[in-house]
């Protein structure tokens, strides 16, 4: 009898032993991607209503929702040729379009010379969950200026490339969120903008990555990169994006922050 009592509390001390260190690895991952994520900045748009304003329901303001009150914060999530903004307010719970007269934006920061470890992306972006339609996934990291490129699949990516890239500046941000590659080509070039780019990769309506800034003779016409210089695109250094329009597909997913 001494013998099976021994026995029941040696096996209940090795499923305790086994507990206690399965509960300590989780709480070591659980604080190592806390620590992570906050070093990873997100980077939204905060403008400011100028005075009380009318907020619409389309970008042809035909349609009023709401009073905005002077002085309310609002996130741009996109400009319309820098007349018009899509613009939220999650206090509010209310999101519409507001004519570029009501809104102060502020200047466009500088980029963080910081830079983190790849096991520190690997781990952020596999806490994500975020899934692909195929073996690869991007980050944008506009605090940073940088997209990263990852391959492998749901919840196992690698990082395998990072290249500096150039962002919008705050009159006309980069959209962020979680997006797709739709579709892709080897050049436009915009009459409205004057400016046009190699290698284009759409992932959210107009919003491309591409190329620098060329004019209609492919002639580089704007070469910044590092900092948030757009119209809204990301951009990359010609070399850098002949790689990733040749090797990321439609329906790679995007995700930018």
């Amino acid at each position: 009898m001494e013998k099976k009592i021994i026995k029941i509390g040696l096996i209940l001390s090795s499923f305790l032993f086994l507990f206690i260190i399965i509960y300590e690895k989780n709480n070591t991952v659980l604080a190592s991607i806390y620590n992570i994520e906050q070093k990873i900045i997100p980077s939204p748009v905060i403008a400011t209503a100028l005075n009380d304003c009318n907020l619409y329901l389309d970008e042809n303001l035909t349609t009023k929702i709401a009073t905005i009150e002077k002085g309310t914060n609002l996130e741009i999530l996109q400009d319309k040729t820098r007349k018009i903004y899509l613009v939220k307010n999650d206090m509010l719970n209310i999101e519409g379009f507001l004519k570029r007269e009501d809104l102060y934006i502020p200047e466009t920061p500088i980029s963080s010379d910081e830079r983190l470890k790849d096991k520190e992306l690997e781990t952020y972006i596999n806490s994500l969950e975020l899934k692909s339609e195929t073996d690869f996934l991007v980050f944008t990291d506009i605090y940073r200026q940088l997209t990263y490129i990852f391959k492998g699949e749901y919840k196992n990516w690698h990082l395998i490339k990072t290249i500096p890239c150039g962002t919008g500046v705050n009159e006309s941000p980069t959209t962020r969120g979680v997006f797709k590659i739709s579709d892709k080509g080897e050049w436009f070039y915009s009459e409205r903008l004057k400016s046009g780019a190699m290698y284009w990769l759409r992932f959210n309506n107009s919003y491309l990555y591409h190329s620098v800034a060329m004019d209609k003779d492919k002639n580089i016409i704007d070469d910044t990169i590092g900092q948030r210089c757009s119209n809204g695109c990301v951009r990359m250094e010609i070399e850098d994006i002949k790689w990733f329009y040749e090797n990321i597909e439609k329906g790679t997913t995007v995700y930018i922050n």
